[in-house]
């Protein structure tokens, strides 16, 4: 009875990919995580493709914007208009700000 239980176990504890969930906040969620964990490096072509899954803007916001800080002074400008095109105006022009000073960032 053991083996079948820890079967379930391990198949409950691994993640179902974020494309199948159905849109919503938990959708959301596992793509800011799959973005934001810290054992796991994310390119700028996959951080646009993850963002640009998150509907709710706030939470791209934060998404992006927790990449921008880890990527600080290394990314190429054309990524770095790729990364800020996936937010709202404001937000965009923080984001290139912080992109193209990464001298200034604390």
């Amino acid at each position: 009875m053991a083996v079948p239980l820890l079967s379930l176990f391990l198949f409950a504890a691994c993640d179902a990919p974020c494309e199948s969930t159905a849109p919503g906040p938990t959708r959301d969620t596992c793509f800011h995580d799959r973005v934001t964990e810290a054992d796991v490096e994310v390119s700028a072509d996959s951080l646009v493709r993850y963002a640009g899954e998150i509907a709710d803007p706030m939470m791209r916001q934060a998404t992006v914007m927790v990449w921008v800080r880890e990527h600080r002074g290394g990314v190429a400008d054309t990524d770095r208009d790729r990364v800020c095109g996936l937010l709202q105006e404001g937000q965009r022009m923080a984001c290139e700000r912080q992109l193209s000073a990464a001298h200034l960032g604390r």
